[in-house]
């Protein structure tokens, strides 16, 4: 029998070996530890990876997450779906994170859906393709960890065809007096463009004030775009509708400038949403007659025109797309981590879907949150804002849509005009 004194020794003694138990547990906590798997050689990872050290740094300023602070490990992806799955792994088995984000093209961003079920870990990436919300849709139970932070290719072409590609054709409708404007559809060969490619030919042959005049695929690398240039010349092409995201993008718009082809370039051209790459790349004359929807690095927030002064200060010029979406993937997992009190994977999941980042916590949205198919909420009014913007003959970027930030009118190029009225 323990007499009252060996209780209560026994007691402190498994009081203090409590202690010790929960104040390691702390401690252990005291790190979260984040994985940024990108292409950490190649612009856009380099933006990927920049984007999640600005929302640790703001987040671990603020005090951390339930005093925690952030630590990020980063792999490199290399922009293919297997080293994908290496960086991956890498960060889950050696290096322990709690959690991922990252990717940019969609061949990561399938391997990247398929780790999340793999190892019930929660991945929030980049991910145009629909293929992503088809699987989700099809094993919703499976997919659970799988978040997404851009939009789907079909939103990106539905906002295009809707709204890009009408404020062009009505302008120049009106410029050079003609019932209907011939029109160009070009992508790259790529994943993430093969559902825009359709929608966007549907789409021009759907609008009265169109015509059809010429389609085609670049290779992404492509180098040299003379017969396709030429064609559309001949064909008598006033607007280019383009979706694209590779290095052929940045020679396509400078070599249709080169030749004085009269024709207005927009859709959507990712290459143009890093400002400073775009204009180096491609001349400062030549990007004077482009323009481009874009998500994340347009200053159409109060909170994203301090971001963008943030990210001049620190790394100069204007950044790529993806380092607002890391830092909206980061922001989102440190509050649901918040909220869940945990680093559970299970229970921060659960609170995933219900995290709603307000206007001055986001970056170039509204309100940052996930629709019921795990990928971000888009709204003009309330979400995800999509924006519509033209560089002028000084490099500067006008904002053309959404209305309430708009910062001027549509351009056209005074020698465009001249070569139409030949």
């Amino acid at each position: 029998m323990l007499t009252l004194g060996m209780g209560l020794i026994f007691a402190i003694i498994f009081f203090a070996m409590g202690f010790i138990e929960m104040n390691a547990w702390a401690l252990e906590r005291n790190v979260i530890k984040v994985g940024v798997a990108c292409a950490l050689k190649r612009p856009f990872g380099v933006a990927s990876l920049r984007g999640a050290e600005m929302a640790a740094k703001e987040i671990n300023d603020a005090g951390g997450v339930l005093g925690a602070k952030i630590q990020l490990v980063s792999a490199d992806t290399e922009a293919t779906a297997p080293k994908a799955t290496e960086a991956i792994e890498k960060l889950f088995y050696t290096d322990k994170v709690d959690a991922i984000v990252g990717a940019y093209s969609s061949e990561e961003a399938t391997a990247f859906q398929e780790q999340s079920a793999k190892l019930k870990l929660n991945i929030i990436f980049h991910g145009i393709t629909s293929i992503c919300d088809k699987k989700y849709k099809a094993e919703p139970e499976k997919y659970k960890y799988y978040w997404n932070y851009v939009p789907a290719d079909f939103q990106y072409a539905e906002y295009a065809r809707d709204y890009v590609l009408p404020l062009f054709v009505s302008a120049l409708k009106k410029k050079l007096r003609v019932d209907k404007i011939n029109v160009a559809v070009v992508t790259d060969m790529a994943l993430w463009t093969e559902v825009m490619h359709g929608i966007y030919i549907d789409g021009v042959k759907a609008n009265p004030d169109c015509r059809l005049a010429y389609v085609g695929k670049i290779a992404r690398e492509a180098v040299d775009f003379t017969a396709e240039l030429t064609e559309m010349r001949n064909k008598g092409v006033q607007v280019i509708f383009v979706a694209m995201g590779y290095a052929g993008g940045y020679t396509f718009v400078k070599q249709a400038y080169d030749v004085r082809l009269p024709a207005m370039i927009t859709g959507m051209n990712t290459l143009a949403w890093s400002v400073k790459d775009f204009l180096k790349a491609a001349g400062t004359e030549a990007a004077a007659y482009n323009s481009s929807l874009s998500v994340f690095s347009m200053p159409t927030t109060p909170h994203t025109v301090k971001l963008l002064k943030e990210y001049d200060r620190i790394h100069g010029g204007s950044p790529h797309m993806d380092v607002g979406a890391t830092y909206n993937g980061l922001k989102a997992y440190a509050k649901a981590v918040e909220m869940a009190k945990s680093l559970n994977h299970d229970k921060v999941q659960q609170q995933l879907g219900k995290v709603r980042l307000p206007e001055s916590a986001a970056w170039n949205c509204k309100e940052f949150r996930f629709d019921d198919t795990h990928r971000i909420y888009i709204s003009q009014k309330d979400g995800m804002l999509f924006s519509t913007y033209q560089f002028d003959t000084e490099g500067k970027v006008v904002m053309l849509q959404p209305e309430e930030y708009k910062t001027g009118e549509l351009m056209i190029p005074p020698w465009m005009e001249k070569a139409w009225k030949k």
